[in-house]
């Protein structure tokens, strides 16, 4: 299928940013739906040649290929509501679910498949944005027959890199997204409570904080996560460690344990190395209390 009509069913933060880079890349994005009316025609209209549909069905019955971009919970009753047929590919989202939930559709004879970019959409306002994120990014594709040839010239075409992933490894793909992303941010909240507990307010914080995180995640880019380890457990110093943990107990106490965990990390990280006696030495600070 050379240039499929392409269907977008939900039009939330990943269905916005998948639609516009689509079509920045020329892709035939002919029809979009969602939940909400009004999201559907919003998005619609940024797209040039794209309408919106009331119902799934009627995005369905435009399309060729169809992107399922609803929340998790919601794509097994999607595909389930819809009348599909041999000519359809139909594809889910989601980094943690297997074909399974796309059965109803594959029974009636349409191709299906998944297709999930190990990026994060949040904040993406325009095309260029969208094209931005996808170009670079991981992308596990899986799809039966044809698709499975669709999908991998798809992710060629957005410029991400094509990745495989096991059935049984779905869950633990997904939560290791959930810990790049989602909990980066989590940690980054923690940082900022830290400077609050200091009488300086997010706003204040966010801009001294954000640089050294950025560095550090490119040292990791381009020198791996062994090279980027910095800090007390890395330089041996339990001075400075115990005089952390101490604050944290004073202070922040339901931080101590993930400082402690983080910490262990960085341990087993040098444990190898030849300062593993003093790691040895370290890790009876790192027991809980």
């Amino acid at each position: 299928m050379d240039a499929p009509a392409i269907g977008i069913i939900g039009a939330g933060t990943l269905g916005r940013a998948l639609a516009l880079c689509l079509k920045a890349h020329g892709c035939n994005v002919e029809v979009v739906s969602s939940r909400s009316a009004g999201s559907a025609e919003a998005l619609a209209a940024l797209l040039e040649g794209c309408r919106w549909a009331s119902s799934p069905q009627e995005a369905a019955d435009g399309s060729d290929v169809v992107f399922i971009t609803t929340p998790d919970s919601a794509i097994a009753q999607v595909a389930g509501q819809v009348r599909w047929s041999s000519r359809h590919g139909v594809l889910h989202c989601s980094g943690a679910h297997t074909l399974d939930i796309l059965q109803s559709a594959a029974h009636q004879g349409a191709a299906i498949g998944s297709f999930h970019p190990y990026q994060t959409f949040a904040l993406v306002s325009s095309s260029e944005e969208a094209v931005q994120r996808f170009c670079g990014a991981g992308v596990a594709v899986e799809g039966d027959g044809w698709l499975a040839g669709f999908l991998e010239n798809l992710a060629g075409r957005l410029g991400c890199r094509v990745v495989h992933v096991e059935a049984r490894d779905r869950a633990l793909y997904h939560a290791s997204a959930v810990m790049s992303c989602g909990h980066l941010a989590a940690l980054a909240k923690v940082v900022v409570d830290m400077w609050r507990e200091m009488g300086v307010s997010e706003e204040e914080a966010l801009p001294i904080i954000a640089p050294i995180m950025q560095s550090t995640l490119a040292n990791i880019a381009s020198g791996g996560v062994a090279a980027s380890l910095t800090g007390p457990v890395v330089r041996g110093d339990g001075g400075t460690l115990g005089r952390h943990l101490d604050a944290l107990e004073e202070r922040l106490t339901d931080l101590a344990p993930l400082y402690r965990t983080l910490a262990r990390q960085s341990l087993l990280a040098i444990a190898s190395e030849p300062s593993s006696a003093m790691a040895e030495d370290l890790a009876g600070l790192l027991d809980d209390p």
